[in-house]
């Protein structure tokens, strides 16, 4: 997957605080198989972006 080089690196860091490796590998995991399952769907799927990231993240249980 193509990754938007513009990507809002200071949000996304002040929200994985605390997060282990293995939380992040995860958040990442999940964001490019939900833009997989929107090609799947007949979507052309955009870059992924700090939103789609933060919106993963907020999803995320593992939540420290």
């Amino acid at each position: 997957r193509k990754v938007d080089m513009l990507l809002d690196l200071e949000a996304i860091l002040d929200k994985t605080e605390g997060f282990s490796g293995a939380d992040i590998f995860e958040i990442i995991r999940r964001t490019l198989e939900a833009k997989v399952r929107e090609e799947i769907s007949g979507k052309i799927p955009d870059l992924v972006t700090a939103d789609d990231i933060l919106r993963t993240i907020n999803s995320y249980e593992g939540r420290p």
